[in-house]
């Protein structure tokens, strides 16, 4: 708030001795002066305090928002971990898949040459 010591630079006051007590007075246009001197800054410092509750109320939305984003992020980092090992684990299961495709034809082979050979064995056994 403004120091009274700065109206006494425009406005003159008439000192006046009450009670063996300086007293500086002012007549009512000066009075009226400093009155909406004061109201003003008044309202200016309602205005001040208002503005800084509305930017701590701003920098609590904001830090709240970084945040926000930060976990959001940190979300984003887990889910390409979670793709990245649902993509090894798909790589695994069909290397396993075609080595157990390789290993069934190999026995069906096995198979039909076993069954080959043991016709090819009655074949000879009736033939001799």
């Amino acid at each position: 708030m403004m120091g009274l010591s700065s109206f006494s630079q425009d406005l003159t006051p008439k000192p006046t001795r009450l009670d063996g007590k300086l007293h500086l007075c002012f007549d009512t246009v000066q009075a009226k002066v400093i009155a909406k001197i004061m109201a003003d800054q008044v309202i200016c410092d309602t205005l001040v305090g208002s503005m800084a509750h509305q930017i701590a109320d701003l920098e609590d939305r904001k830090n709240l928002g970084d945040r926000e984003l930060m976990k959001a992020l940190e979300q984003i980092e887990l889910q390409k971990d979670v793709i990245e090992n649902t993509t090894m684990i798909v790589r695994d299961k069909d290397i396993i898949i075609e080595s157990t495709e390789q290993e069934v034809k190999k026995q069906k082979r096995h198979k039909v040459l076993s069954f080959l050979g043991m016709l090819i064995s009655l074949g000879l056994a009736v033939i001799t």
